[in-house]
């Protein structure tokens, strides 16, 4: 299945600042997402935090299981 997506906002932010983000009202308005570069731990953390706000990841890379990427969608 392909997915097309229509980016209204590209960021390259610290995790810091993403933890943040992704429970902020505009973030969970958005109808899809992709957050990039998450070392291990945080990639785990980011997506208990997203489950809570019923994101679906629909999609999950990493690199040599260090650097994690997810394509998601606000349900």
């Amino acid at each position: 299945m392909e997915h097309v997506v229509k980016m209204d906002d590209i960021a390259n932010i610290h995790y810091d600042a993403m933890k943040t983000l992704i429970t902020s009202e505009a973030f969970l308005n958005k109808k899809w997402f992709i957050l990039s570069g998450l070392l291990r731990s945080q990639a785990n953390d980011v997506a208990c935090n997203l489950s809570k706000h019923f994101a679906k990841i629909i999609k999950k890379w990493d690199s040599d299981n260090i650097w994690h990427t997810f394509l998601g969608k606000m349900c």
